[in-house]
């Protein structure tokens, strides 16, 4: 098996505008880069894992190791869906997307989101609200339709069911948590500045198994 992951990023600047009160341009660039380190670095940490690409209409930073796909189309779930497309014909038998903005996913979450759905064919992990989707994989030969965007995690769902799919639902701590608001910043700082309640793996309990 041939395992891509894809990490979909803006455009530098345009991303975590909704932090713009509470950042400045500044702030929200070292922070969209270091979170997005994290994230990559996590990512080839795992041999299982034999290619990493980041979907971006910039490299910015990103070493030359990651291969940066160019953004195609005028929306996530195009661009992502071309990557797709390119990660199939280039021998990948299985896909996982993953968001930049997950300060704590470790190679625990990432590995659980893998064997789900290695058994359940399809994998997804949700946001803490269930709204958003942060992860999900899913065998390369699939025809899966992305649905990311307002309430993607029960239009993945959906979309999952329409292939004849009940699919693993992952939910741990770095699965979960992203930053998107100033409430997400704040708990961010507040757990950054308290090296007791950050274990790594130890603090991200993992349940998983088909949503029904």
């Amino acid at each position: 098996m041939t395992c891509w992951a894809l990490v979909p990023v803006k455009a530098r600047v345009n991303c975590k505008t909704r932090l713009a009160g509470v950042l400045t341009p500044e702030q929200r660039l070292a922070l969209v880069r270091k979170v997005l380190a994290h994230v990559l670095a996590t990512l080839q940490s795992i041999p299982r894992i034999d290619h990493v690409a980041v979907v971006s209409p910039e490299r910015d930073w990103i070493p030359d190791s990651i291969e940066v796909l160019p953004e195609e189309g005028s929306d996530l779930n195009t661009s992502l869906t071309c990557a797709v497309a390119t990660a199939r014909a280039r021998g990948a038998s299985q896909i996982l997307i993953l968001h930049s903005d997950l300060p704590y996913v470790s190679v625990t979450d990432i590995e659980t989101l893998l064997d789900s759905a290695e058994t359940a064919g399809i994998a997804l992990a949700p946001d803490e609200l269930h709204e958003g989707t942060n992860g999900l994989c899913f065998q390369g030969d699939q025809p899966f339709a992305l649905q990311f965007g307002a309430c993607s995690f029960p239009a993945h769902l959906a979309s999952a069911r329409l292939l004849q799919y009940n699919p693993a639902v992952v939910e741990t701590l770095g699965l979960g948590f992203d930053l998107d608001s100033s409430a997400d910043l704040q708990k961010y700082d507040n757990r950054s500045a308290s090296p007791s309640e950050n274990n790594g793996d130890a603090d991200h309990a993992t349940t998983y198994g088909a949503y029904q």
